[in-house]
């Protein structure tokens, strides 16, 4: 718990790094705190650890399959970070199964789907409907 409260700490001051260090801690000792491996996921996001975040927000999805956040997150790794927009497109897929998913995921998934060299309109409108 304290180590939570302090990487919470570091999290408001921007200091990421330590941030970092007390989340993955904080981890250690509990390693089901979705909100937990949320925080980690952004913080290492920011720190361009591309890694660690998306095994972060992927660890969130199983801890929580509804989670849109992380299912985007991820995908924002994958597609932006990471360069790999066919993996970030299947995250999506996947996230756009949930019946109460959000409009910025399925905005999210026609940016990414927009590679010209690959686009499925039809996929790409089915989703839509």
């Amino acid at each position: 718990l304290a180590k939570k409260f302090i990487g919470q700490i570091f999290f408001r001051k921007k200091k990421w790094n330590f941030s970092k260090k007390q989340y993955t801690k904080s981890l250690t000792i509990n390693s089901k705190n979705k909100n937990i491996w949320f925080r980690l996921g952004f913080v290492s996001l920011k720190l361009k650890d591309f890694s660690t975040s998306a095994k972060s927000f992927l660890k969130v999805i199983d801890i929580e399959p509804d989670n849109c956040h992380a299912w985007n997150n991820l995908a924002s790794v994958l597609g932006a970070a990471l360069r790999k927009k066919k993996e970030a497109s299947f995250i999506l897929k996947i996230a756009l199964k949930n019946e109460s998913i959000p409009f910025f995921i399925f905005r999210k998934f026609f940016v990414i789907s927009m590679d010209p060299n690959e686009i499925d309109f039809k996929e790409i409108l089915d989703k839509l409907h």
